[in-house]
């Protein structure tokens, strides 16, 4: 307990636990068990100590920088330059480390994003949803299969992306790369984060990209069963027609739900006017005497809310 003789303390430890294994304290938060000791050796980061399992451990625990002896903003630095596209030797050369230091950095960075995500990221039920650039490269280096400079290559030429993004509120859009060897298991970890998040039963649309690099195309009853029963298209990047194609399914899966409706907006609201063409579809427009008449696709809801606006303010 935090005696209550002694002046408050001036440093919040609520956000921090004793991690030593004997300690009663293990793992809970806030019960005014931790103190601030200081900054061991002048250094940037305070020392806690427990005085109910006598333990000390640096406030930096459980994070990426804990042990590390580089400055806060170089690792964030080079994490959010490899997060950009930049490749691993590349910023190695450009704030001059060790590519394997820069490696060896994500690989940390990566764990922590597993055990937030792991938290954080459970029992959603969720609208809209959008998952970026998932991969098993940093997950094989972590378990000693591959090597630094064997990671570092194939993270270099970044064909193992796992692209997937959500058409706004029901239709989830997946995109991989089709000659990809370890696609089955990109596929198969899609479908574990969506069933942590809550979103394994939404409808989607699998698009196997770079279809361009198999010397042979894999037959569409494979295909269809990658897909897992879902809607999907083989297509190539390099090709205009293909994405092209993409593009209009995905605009026919989102049209398929919106709304379309007549209104009309008097001349001198035109503030109305503008709501129109920001938030909705005009399909077709005819000018009156008193105002102009919109045919307008839109959300059903956004639709709705101007069609009862255009109401109120038509005398």
């Amino acid at each position: 307990m935090a005696p209550t003789h002694r002046r408050p303390r001036e440093v919040d430890t609520s956000r921090h636990f004793c991690p030593h294994s004997d300690c009663d304290y293990r793992g809970w938060l806030g019960l005014g068990n931790l103190r601030a000791n200081g900054h061991p050796s002048g250094g940037p980061w305070r020392q806690f100590h427990c005085p109910s399992c006598q333990g000390y451990f640096p406030e930096t625990h459980g994070t990426i920088f804990h042990g590390k002896q580089a400055a806060v903003e170089l690792i964030v630095q080079i994490l959010a330059c490899v997060a950009e596209g930049l490749g691993i030797r590349a910023t190695a050369r450009v704030f001059e480390v060790d590519a394997n230091t820069v490696l060896h950095w994500l690989v940390a960075a990566a764990e922590q994003l597993r055990a937030f995500s792991a938290y954080f990221l459970c029992d959603l039920h969720v609208e809209q949803l959008q998952l970026d650039e998932l991969y098993a490269v940093l997950r094989d280096l972590k378990a000693g299969k591959i090597s630094d400079d064997e990671a570092t290559r194939r993270l270099e030429r970044s064909p193992y992306w796992v692209w997937t993004a959500m058409d706004p509120t029901s239709k989830l859009l997946v995109v991989v790369d089709v000659s990809d060897p370890e696609l089955e298991e990109h596929l198969r970890l899609i479908e574990a984060v969506l069933g942590r998040l809550g979103a394994a039963a939404l409808p989607r649309f699998v698009v196997f990209n770079k279809s361009d690099r198999l010397d042979t195309a894999r037959p569409a009853e494979e295909l269809a069963r990658l897909a897992g029963g879902h809607s999907y298209l083989a297509a190539s990047a390099h090709d205009p027609l293909a994405v092209e194609g993409v593009r209009d399914t995905i605009l026919a899966a989102a049209r398929a739900r919106n709304a379309v409706r007549e209104v009309f907006v008097p001349y001198d609201q035109g503030e109305l006017s503008g709501r129109i063409y920001a938030q909705c579809r005009v399909l077709r427009t005819h000018a009156t005497p008193r105002g102009t008449q919109f045919l307008i696709e839109g959300a059903p809801s956004i639709v709705e809310q101007l069609a009862r606006a255009c109401r109120r303010r038509t005398p």
